[in-house]
């Protein structure tokens, strides 16, 4: 079941790092302020991809002779620092959505937490890639 989780966590992840346009990314990434939809996505995509971090963070160490699953040294100083400022950032949108009691649907939330969460996710991505990290299990 584990697996199954880790799996569709990195499916989603890879599925809606696609969801933007490059003229909308360049719109959100150079205004003061993002719509709270878009913020939440990247906060869910997030939430996807950290999942499959801290599954790989979990596993030992590789050694000589050790296990075959193993995470590496250098992978996981990489992962560490973006699941750390991903993790403020989508805290950061989480506190920040509905903060005014009605929702507006007009909400906006600051561009420097989406611009955060989403260089921890092209950090992750990058580190995913370079490991060859796939969905793993304990």
């Amino acid at each position: 079941m584990n697996m199954r989780k880790l799996i569709l966590a990195a499916f989603v992840s890879a599925a809606l790092a696609g969801c933007t346009s490059v003229e909308n990314a360049v719109s959100v990434a150079t205004s003061a302020a993002v719509p709270a939809t878009t913020a939440m996505v990247a906060a869910n995509s997030f939430d996807a991809i950290e999942s499959v971090a801290t599954g790989y963070l979990q596993l030992p160490l590789c050694v000589t002779g050790g296990a075959l699953t193993c995470r590496t040294q250098s992978a996981s100083k990489a992962i560490v620092p973006a699941i750390r400022s991903g993790r403020a950032a989508r805290n950061a949108i989480e506190g920040l959505l509905c903060s005014g009691s009605p929702c507006s649907p007009n909400q906006t939330i600051p561009a420097a937490s989406y611009n955060t969460i989403a260089a921890a996710i092209t950090s992750l991505d990058a580190v995913y890639a370079q490991y060859n990290i796939a969905a793993v299990t304990k």
